[in-house]
């Protein structure tokens, strides 16, 4: 007979290794009860403090909404799956900014929608038309960059979806390579 196998542990994501043991705990821990959102958590704060130490006091963890992008415009910032919940969460970070009152204005001087517009996001798994429409609605073509999740998705996947989605083909050439070129290029053979 063969000998028996141990049940895996594996997050139902896009992660499919093992997961420690004190991870697993942690993950566990950090999700009982209620923590206030938007960095007041002391999970933010011990993240925050964590990064600090490895590279230096002025690190900030919260792009947006602590100011560093507005502080840092020249970093060229890439965010993967066509933005994540973002594009569909945007009322919460517009009405975010509005409950920020004064803090707003000196840490998103130009406005959260002005911050997300500068970012770049590419397309892994974020290459459906429900995806696609909502980024388009906050971004231009000129943002965006061909992505694939592999293993889980392919290059072809990812292409089958962006045709679909029916850019025009100068934007397309461009999500598939300019735009990489343009923001790495170095890459340019």
């Amino acid at each position: 007979m063969p000998p028996e196998k141990k049940p895996r542990r594996s997050f139902a994501s896009d992660n499919w290794a093992g997961v420690h043991p004190e991870v697993l705990a942690a993950m566990a821990a950090a999700n009982v009860g209620h923590v206030p959102s938007y960095g007041e958590d002391s999970y933010t704060h011990e993240a925050e403090e964590r990064i600090r130490a490895l590279l230096g006091e002025d690190a900030e963890v919260f792009l947006v909404f602590s100011g560093t992008a507005a502080r840092y415009p020249d970093i060229r910032w890439i965010f993967s799956h066509s933005g994540g919940t973002m594009p569909f969460l945007l009322s919460r970070f517009t009405r975010h900014e509005i409950d920020m009152k004064e803090k707003a204005k000196e840490r998103v001087p130009k406005g959260v929608m002005y911050e997300l517009k500068k970012f770049h996001y590419d397309t892994a798994q974020g290459n459906h038309s429900g995806a696609l429409a909502a980024l388009m609605k906050i971004v231009t073509p000129g943002q965006v960059l061909f992505g694939t999740d592999f293993p889980f998705r392919d290059g072809a996947e990812e292409i089958e979806g962006l045709a679909a989605f029916r850019f025009e083909p100068k934007d397309l050439r461009a999500i598939e390579r300019e735009n990489a070129l343009r923001l790495l290029p170095r890459l340019v053979a």
